[in-house]
């Protein structure tokens, strides 16, 4: 609750400033922030000018699938959404392409306009882990 207050605290003090924030798929804690209750991602959105989710798995489908509830509140409220992609980690092996070629990185990605029926931008975590990727 306090990130969301934080987060509506500085849109609503910086008019005319663009704001983007980061939020990961599993913010779906049920808050109420100025007597409106919904999820944390909810209140974030409503707030941001682009959310970014960290949607970090190694497939499109699942990508998707783990922010669909973003990407439906999204739509529903015309807010622009980026779905993260994580390079590296070490939460295992469907979290990221550290172990695929940027080959299947730009195969899976590429997928994504078939499954994702809003205008969304794709942010990749992060541009030095993605450089080190093997090539085949």
């Amino acid at each position: 609750k306090k990130y969301v207050e934080f987060v509506t605290l500085v849109v609503s003090e910086n008019e005319g400033v663009k704001f983007d924030f980061d939020i990961p798929f599993w913010a779906h804690d049920i808050v109420e922030v100025d007597g409106k209750t919904k999820p944390v991602y909810a209140h974030v959105i409503d707030n941001a000018n682009r959310a970014f989710v960290m949607s970090y798995r190694d497939t499109a489908e699942q990508i998707v699938d783990i922010a669909k509830e973003e990407l439906v509140y999204a739509k529903n409220n015309n807010k622009t959404i980026a779905l993260g992609v994580e390079m590296t980690s070490n939460e295992g092996d469907k979290v990221s392409f550290q172990e695929e070629s940027k080959q299947v990185l730009y195969s899976e990605i590429s997928k994504l306009d078939e499954l994702v029926d809003i205008d969304y931008v794709l942010s990749v975590h992060h541009i030095k882990t993605w450089e080190s990727l093997k090539e085949e």
